[in-house]
């Protein structure tokens, strides 16, 4: 028995472990697939893993951040409001726009140690970050009806982008703090709470954006992405 358990040691890995849970949870419905990312430990070297990532875990800060600063502020009439029409409405909007905003700041962040540890030229730089955010609202809103999207994301993105400085990027938690502010902004509560409840809820989202950092950190091959894309668009 001791022979068996030994040998049972000495091949099962962790990647072993969280690729199985990943296998499990993607099976499951929507709200669970969201998780399974968590256990997604492959290496990050294409465009397609890099867009994947970027947007799953984008969606998921977002819906965890916003839903859950409104079951804490709400407590009881939390379930009462959700079965409101007009606050539903407000919610799907506020939404929409957290997302997206969190789309820009994971897309930039994940970009800059491709150019600074990968090689990548800041031209290609832009074009790559371009198109991760444009793939990300895409398929991230698609099931959102259209006077629910937020407007003139792409062009903001774009101003975002002529003024980043990839070095200046850096790996602290202050690159997520757009969306940070974002959260408080569109949050659909009154302004009262909003203010009293600012720093709390920034805290909440950095907290969160902590673990993506963690896990990006573990799993981003900067050289292989900036040649993949390279090689993809012709450079």
């Amino acid at each position: 028995v001791h022979s068996l358990y030994s040998s049972f040691v000495g091949i099962w890995k962790p990647q072993m472990f969280n690729s199985l849970i990943y296998k499990l949870l993607q099976g499951l419905p929507a709200p669970f697939r969201g998780l399974a990312e968590r256990f997604d430990d492959r290496p990050i070297e294409s465009p397609d893993s890099l867009s994947h990532f970027v947007r799953t875990r984008s969606s998921y800060i977002a819906q965890t951040a916003l839903y859950g600063y409104l079951k804490t502020r709400m407590g009881t009439r939390y379930r009462q409001l959700f079965e409101d029409d007009v606050f539903s409405h407000s919610l799907r909007i506020a939404s929409a726009k957290v997302f997206a905003s969190c789309l820009s700041d994971l897309a930039i962040y994940c970009i800059a140690p491709v150019v600074c540890d990968g090689g990548l030229s800041e031209e290609d730089a832009r074009r790559f970050a371009e198109q991760i955010y444009r793939e990300g609202i895409e398929e991230g809103l698609r099931e959102v009806a259209e006077e629910n999207r937020p407007e003139g994301v792409i062009g903001r993105f774009q101003n975002r982008l002529s003024g980043t400085r990839w070095e200046q990027v850096g790996s602290g938690l202050e690159a997520f703090d757009p969306s940070g502010e974002d959260l408080v902004r569109f949050a659909p509560v009154v302004e009262e709470f909003k203010e009293l409840d600012a720093e709390i809820v920034r805290n909440s989202i950095h907290l969160r954006w902590g673990n993506v950092r963690d896990q990006w950190e573990k799993r981003m091959r900067p050289s292989a992405l900036a040649a993949s894309w390279t090689a993809r668009s012709g450079s």
